[in-house]
């Protein structure tokens, strides 16, 4: 994924992203890789459905990894 986003980055300006799958990694790596590449998390998927993106937040992620 992480090769993804870099190429898509050498060739397109990206302003944010929509992670959709949030029990793709437990452990939030995913997550911590776009961070790092400076590309905000706009939306984050906690469901199956279109209707089932949220407003990404900080917070609640790193409460939720950490129980």
């Amino acid at each position: 994924l992480m090769e993804q986003i870099k190429g898509m980055k050498a060739v397109l300006p990206i302003s944010s992203c929509i992670l959709t799958k949030k029990d793709c990694d437990a452990k939030g790596g995913v997550v911590f890789s776009v961070i790092q590449e400076g590309i905000p998390i706009a939306y984050f998927g906690v469901g199956q459905e279109y209707w089932d993106l949220e407003r990404f937040d900080a917070d609640k992620f790193l409460n939720e990894l950490l129980e």
